[in-house]
């Protein structure tokens, strides 16, 4: 009778810590001009209408006009179309760059411990960029219809000129790069590692001795001849989970090939003593 146990397995590596944090802080610096586009950054914005008297960008909040005495509206969410002709709901849901704007700074700050080879929280994480690719996602979505609907409604009015700004191209960067991270994953890798442990006093997933069996003797699921229990149980303690980063995070597994080196040494030497000491006696028992 044997009782299977989950462990997770992780690791890590310099290129993908970097190439996580890299995607992480382009998203969030991308991010910043279409979420601040005009009022506050004049010279970023989605969509820009002139007539022969004036011209007028628009932002995520607002609008500014252009040229000699121009002047920006206040910041306000669902502002006033002006020229734009489209519904109201539609340019209020540009609100949603400002979350999209906040998750991704959140997620670069839980993800920033892997840069100093300390453990994230990989299901913090997780939910952190879902949420950040979908509000990149509505984001868009909603900013390129409204544009490519104005677009249309500016030409059937009669505007001269109609162009979409840098700030809707930043966007689809940033969109891109969302999705970019999402398949790339975290700056960690997990594996599960399904192992077959007895019933016999054991060791559970967390590295303590299960006291609720039966003692006896035990072995893996298959073996073809039982084990020692207690030094199974003593092998199994001494292993180490492999750190997700930390102290000896990237370069573990040279410590532990070094342990495992000198546990392998130790046991030779006391194998070689204890064949001595029979040796010893048998030869005493011969003279």
């Amino acid at each position: 009778m044997y009782t299977t146990y989950r462990q997770s397995s992780f690791s890590s590596s310099p290129f993908r810590v970097a190439l996580s944090l890299i995607l992480h802080l382009a998203l969030v610096i991308l991010l910043i001009f279409p979420t601040f586009s005009a009022p506050f950054l004049k010279s970023f914005y989605f969509i820009r209408t002139a007539s022969s008297s004036s011209a007028t960008v628009y932002g995520a909040f607002g609008s500014c006009t252009e040229g000699t005495g121009g002047k920006c509206t206040s910041f306000k969410v669902g502002w006033d179309g002006g020229d734009i002709f489209a519904p109201q709901w539609l340019i209020s849901a540009m609100v949603t760059w400002l979350p999209a704007f906040g998750l991704s700074i959140i997620t670069l700050l839980v993800t920033l411990p892997a840069l100093f080879r300390r453990p994230i929280v990989l299901g913090l994480w997780r939910i952190l960029d879902f949420f950040t690719s979908l509000a990149t996602s509505l984001s868009f979505g909603f900013t390129l219809s409204l544009m490519i609907r104005a677009k249309a409604e500016l030409k059937a009015a009669g505007y001269t000129t109609s162009s979409y700004g840098s700030a809707l191209w930043i966007g689809a960067a940033a969109l891109g790069v969302s999705i970019l991270i999402s398949f790339v994953g975290p700056p960690i890798i997990v594996r599960a590692v399904f192992e077959s442990l007895p019933t016999g006093p054991g060791v559970n997933d967390i590295g303590y001795v299960d006291h609720s069996q039966p003692r006896g003797f035990v072995g893996y699921e298959g073996s073809p001849a039982p084990i020692d229990s207690q030094r199974h149980i003593g092998e199994y303690q001494e292993q180490e989970q492999e750190p997700v980063a930390g102290r000896g995070g990237w370069f573990a597994r040279f410590d532990r090939k070094k342990r495992a080196q000198e546990k392998e040494l130790e046991r030779e030497e006391q194998e070689k003593s204890d064949r001595d000491r029979r040796e010893g006696r048998i030869a005493e028992a011969i003279v």
